[in-house]
């Protein structure tokens, strides 16, 4: 959620906001958060735990790049 839009939901919200988000995340990132629903209070928490799982500091070359030199 971007920074000012999280100013516009009430804090008792958040939770079912996250909850909300959730469902719309697909693919290998929902099976990667599919066992841990209760875990996230908040948007903050969702996105910090699957920036940690996907590290998105690499670009595709990199990760080709990796791939190759394990493969040797």
């Amino acid at each position: 959620m971007r920074d000012e839009t999280k100013f516009m939901l009430p804090d008792e919200a958040e939770s079912q906001f996250t909850k909300i988000r959730r469902t719309r995340i697909v693919d290998e990132a929902r099976r990667t958060i599919q066992d841990l629903y209760n875990d996230f209070n908040n948007v903050a928490q969702l996105t910090k735990y699957l920036k940690q799982v996907y590290d998105a500091s690499k670009n595709i070359y990199q990760f080709q790049d990796e791939l190759s030199r394990i493969c040797q």
